[in-house]
């Protein structure tokens, strides 16, 4: 199931990617706009490290969460042990395995608030950055695209040409007629009745 997941979504991308080639973007423009966005989140990191209060709240809540992991490992190895409960190893009895399971997710909790981080680039962006922004990136734009860029740089030599062709046999267009002053008048007064009798209404 995740594997198939996995490849609807490299299909969905590959099509967007065929969509954005289609309006004119190349591989080096797609990789210049995901870095620009990147950078724009880089820079609001950097502005939180600027905020003092925000730092000193980030310390206090990585002290307690690593107090509170200390203390709940040491929980679980000592109900692995055997020492909470009946003396054995096996976690049995409703009120265990409810401090058992408890246990567990508070480690979970302050895994995950000691693993992230308003000041750094989380692991799934760190990811991103790698795979986007990399080589592995650009061969993928570039089998994404196939020959999308092909057809529209054939399209973009062919067009000038037949536009050439073309002007050649077509007439020049006429000169526009000169502007009276009588004429710009008439219209703006007639503009001026118009904002009017649209304010009235």
């Amino acid at each position: 199931m995740a594997g198939a997941l996995a490849w609807v979504r490299t299909l969905t991308t590959a099509r967007d990617i065929r969509e954005l080639a289609r309006g004119g973007f190349t591989v080096e423009a797609l990789q210049q706009q995901l870095a620009r966005i990147q950078a724009e989140r880089d820079a609001v990191r950097a502005q939180r490290r600027l905020d003092a209060p925000l730092v000193k709240r980030r310390k206090r809540r990585v002290w307690i969460a690593a107090g509170i992991l200390a203390w709940q490992a040491f929980t679980l190895v000592q109900m692995l042990q055997g020492k909470i409960s009946d003396g054995d190893a096996n976690i049995q009895g409703r009120r265990t395995i409810l401090l058992f399971f408890a246990a567990l997710t508070t480690c979970a909790l302050c895994v995950g608030v000691l693993a992230t981080s308003p000041f750094r680039r989380p692991v799934m962006e760190r990811l991103f950055v790698w795979t986007w922004l990399g080589g592995f990136g650009r061969r993928f734009f570039g089998l994404a695209i196939g020959g999308q860029q092909r057809v529209t740089a054939t399209a973009a030599v062919r067009a000038p040409t037949a536009a050439v062709g073309v002007s050649a046999k077509v007439p020049p267009p006429p000169s526009p007629a000169p502007v009276s002053l009588e004429g710009l008048a008439g219209d703006l007064r007639a503009l001026q009745q118009r904002v009017e009798r649209l304010e009235r209404r």
